[in-house]
């Protein structure tokens, strides 16, 4: 469990996961949000106040009993549970062609050209014209693959073990439970993207991730707190963006 100055904190992750199906809920906890060092945590305390105690205490528990499932450890809160295999975003970085505000995606295109074996496929993928059959050889290393899409986009999936470092804009550091990393590369061909940057339209990340199974704290979350107070829920974006 994390601590920012003496606090109690959730990572979001964790609550994005058991409240999967309570939007109402999501958009209740978003000013309980805090930084704790690069990720988005839930202040347990704040997420108390608006929603009730009851509630703060099925996220303690639920993620306490995370943290038994990645040590390896058969006790503790909804032990014996089992557990889920979740695919979660961590990051989306997207191009915008706009006429009136275009930009590329240079700092991402930078990080990707600065890693090893990393910086091939990127070169490859955004030539002018790429090899379908050099990016299958690059990719395989990663167990990628290499799609043509409809509009003549071209994307690579690369996978990466959870073991692998990577900086923060393809999602940083593994999460004790990832097992592994999934990249998504597309690019752009059209001619006037004279430049190997402009031709990189869009990097999503996602992780693979062993979390416990949230089905029983769901099922307390729905009996603690039903219906959210539509005061809560008033000027909130009913979406808890996670981090």
């Amino acid at each position: 469990m994390g601590h920012a100055d003496g606090v109690k904190t959730v990572p979001v992750g964790a609550i994005a996961l058991l409240l999967a199906d309570r939007p109402d809920l999501r958009a209740a906890l978003r000013p309980t949000g805090r930084m704790v060092g690069s990720r988005v945590e839930i202040d347990l305390a704040a997420a108390a106040a608006r929603c009730g105690p009851g509630v703060a205490e099925i996220f303690e528990a639920y993620w306490r009993r995370c943290e038994t499932v990645w040590a390896g450890e058969g006790t503790g809160a909804f032990a014996g549970t089992g557990t889920v295999l979740a695919r979660r975003a961590v990051a989306d970085h997207v191009q915008v062609t706009a006429k009136a505000g275009r930009s590329d995606l240079g700092a991402v295109y930078e990080t990707l050209t600065g890693l090893p074996l990393l910086d091939a496929i990127t070169a490859e993928l955004t030539s002018e014209r790429p090899d379908d059959g050099v990016l299958r050889r690059l990719s395989a290393p990663f167990a990628g693959t290499v799609e043509q899409i409809g509009d003549g986009a071209l994307e690579v999936v690369l996978y990466t073990d959870a073991a692998a470092t990577l900086p923060a804009v393809l999602g940083g550091v593994a999460w004790p439970g990832e097992l592994q990393r999934e990249l998504r590369l597309l690019a752009r061909h059209a001619a006037w993207r004279d430049r190997r940057v402009r031709r990189l339209a869009r990097v999503s990340v996602y992780t693979h991730e062993l979390w416990p199974d949230p089905a029983p704290c769901r099922a307390l979350l729905n009996v603690a707190l039903p219906v959210v107070d539509p005061a809560l829920l008033d000027e909130l974006d009913p979406v808890l963006v996670d981090a």
